[in-house]
């Protein structure tokens, strides 16, 4: 079927209403027939009709509610904070909101859902203590709301999702010939432009690009994506477009769908998370942890395993092996940089971009000697401010080098030996200066930067640390302690070894900057055992 010419026709409301109908009723893992608790504060929706809601307080009620998941841009003008608290109680004119919310606050309505629950009207937003707690609790309210609302077209509040459709779909005949020479005609709709496509997936618009919309959408038991074209309505069990036609496999959204996966296998589950979050955008990078800390504190309740900024303890020395997502050498600018949230260095929260855990069968060469971290704030899988790591293994000493400017992102690892023919640990059966592609290449994390450590006697070393975009040309010593033996095919086997910068913050410390996989096993033949602190 042809979809409605605005998302707000009648028809674009019965798909909703039966689709809800439906799940509701047939489907098993999604149904809840009773009302689900109420959030903190809600919406009071029911004179949406004339242009005035009201916000509500609530005390241990259960009602049926509705959630929002939207992105607010770059601000927005209308929030809950202290000084409008009260007021906002009374009551407060549609007219006053971003399109998105009164877009939202209205469907509700048409809906007969008599509450709605919207981040930035239900969080006191200057207040510290309540966006920490109430952000913990965002699992649970849009995994209790009946239906939560995805204005998946809207950049920002001031683009709103109940608006005209575009004339995507083209209404064509097709004729159909028999072995007996028997013609039919059927009627088909195709879209008359393809999507675009982002990181090699269907985006379905502006919020499915956008970290803190992730966990909304897999938390969520029901979702209706408001797209430039219909209404797509995903649920744990299944999902369906308002077209009718079939939602192919690389358009689905199936966030929902994963919550299975969560209860059964939760930490494979969290690893696909990590992996799909991170490719998603945040505006403030001091977010990357409480963005996905309602999916962490679920884990947490199931397993009772210690969070560890991003990394669960009982998996640690596995969960250790991450790398950024593969990238081409010739990109000019780095796809990750440093976080620059508090996050230690050795957790994949620490930058900026699309990271991937190692799910290969692996022989580990170290231990995992002590580890800590520190929480500062209310919510225990939030913002983290400092962190400790202890690891035991074989290490040995080698330079890094970048060799110019031109190429600010090949990172190559050298002997420590200056003989012109090396030997020990690292070494090669001709020079290496003339041949580029045997030398090994670190995958770093983010740009690095050489830079110097001073003692208390006045000298200096050279060292290699994080930065946020390169500078100069590298040359000064790291150290590399082999982290794995990773077998990623049959027969084919590559070694994880981590390259560690010494840090100038903290004399004795280093700071993890990338991941060489090389078949590289001998170098560490004449290495040391030793312990090593990494912040």
């Amino acid at each position: 079927m042809t979809p409605a010419l605005h998302s707000i026709d009648p028809e674009a409301q019965e798909f909703i209403k039966t689709r809800l109908q439906v799940c509701s009723n047939d489907h098993g893992i999604c149904s809840n027939k009773a009302d689900g608790p109420l959030p903190k504060r809600v919406i009071d929706v029911q004179y949406a009709h004339a242009g005035v809601a009201q916000l509500r307080e609530t005390i241990d009620e259960c009602a049926s509610y509705v959630a929002l998941s939207h992105c607010w841009g770059k601000s927005t003008p209308a929030k809950l904070v202290e000084g409008n608290l009260e007021g906002m109680k009374i009551g407060f004119r549609m007219n006053m909101l971003p399109f998105t919310m009164s877009d939202a606050i209205m469907l509700a309505w048409l809906l007969n859902i008599p509450y709605i629950w919207i981040d930035a009207l239900c969080i006191v937003q200057d207040s510290v203590e309540d966006w920490e707690i109430e952000s913990l609790k965002m699992a649970d309210y849009y995994a209790n709301a009946t239906l939560t609302i995805a204005a998946t077209l809207s950049a920002s509040g001031n683009e709103p999702f109940l608006c005209k459709r575009s004339d995507g779909l083209a209404p064509l005949t097709m004729e159909m010939r028999s072995e007996n020479g028997l013609e039919t005609t059927y009627p088909v709709l195709l879209w008359k432009e393809p999507k675009r496509v982002v990181y090699g997936t269907e985006s379905i618009g502006p919020l499915a690009l956008r970290a803190w919309t992730w966990q909304e959408n897999a938390l969520s038991r029901r979702v209706a994506h408001f797209t430039d074209r219909e209404i797509i309505f995903e649920c744990r069990t299944e999902t369906a477009s308002e077209t009718g036609l079939s939602v192919p496999p690389f358009v689905k959204p199936n966030l929902c769908q994963g919550v299975a996966r969560l209860e059964t296998d939760p930490f494979a589950y969290w690893y696909d998370a990590v992996e799909a979050y991170s490719r998603r955008q945040l505006t403030f990078q001091s977010d990357r942890l409480p963005a996905i800390s309602s999916v962490a504190s679920h884990i947490a309740a199931l397993t009772g395993v210690r969070y560890l900024a991003g990394l669960w303890e009982r998996d640690l020395p596995q969960e250790l092996l991450w790398m950024t997502a593969s990238w081409s050498f010739r990109m000019p600018r780095f796809p990750n940089l440093p976080a620059l949230n508090g996050s230690p260095s050795w957790t994949w929260s620490s930058i900026s971009g699309w990271v991937l855990f190692c799910r290969w069968p692996t022989v580990l060469h170290f231990s995992v000697e002590h580890v800590e971290c520190t929480v500062p704030g209310l919510n225990p899988f939030g913002v983290v401010s400092q962190g400790l790591l202890r690891l035991r293994g074989p290490v040995v000493e080698a330079i890094l080098r970048c060799p110019n400017n031109l190429q600010p992102n090949k990172y190559y690892i050298y002997p420590s030996s200056s003989d012109a023919e090396p030997q020990g640990p690292l070494s090669w059966s001709h020079d290496p200066q003339n041949d580029l592609n045997v030398i090994p290449r670190v995958q770093a994390d983010c740009p690095l930067q050489q830079t110097e450590i001073h003692d208390m006697h006045g000298s200096t070393t050279p060292t290699v640390q994080r930065i946020s975009d390169h500078v100069g040309s590298i040359d000064a010593p790291v150290l590399l302690l082999h982290l794995a033996t990773v077998s990623v095919d049959v027969g084919s086997i590559e070694d994880r070894i981590l390259v560690l910068g010494r840090t100038v913050e903290r004399p004795g410390c280093c700071v993890r900057l990338g991941i060489m996989r090389e078949p590289a096993a001998d170098w560490f033949e004449k290495g040391q055992t030793m312990s090593i602190d990494i912040i």
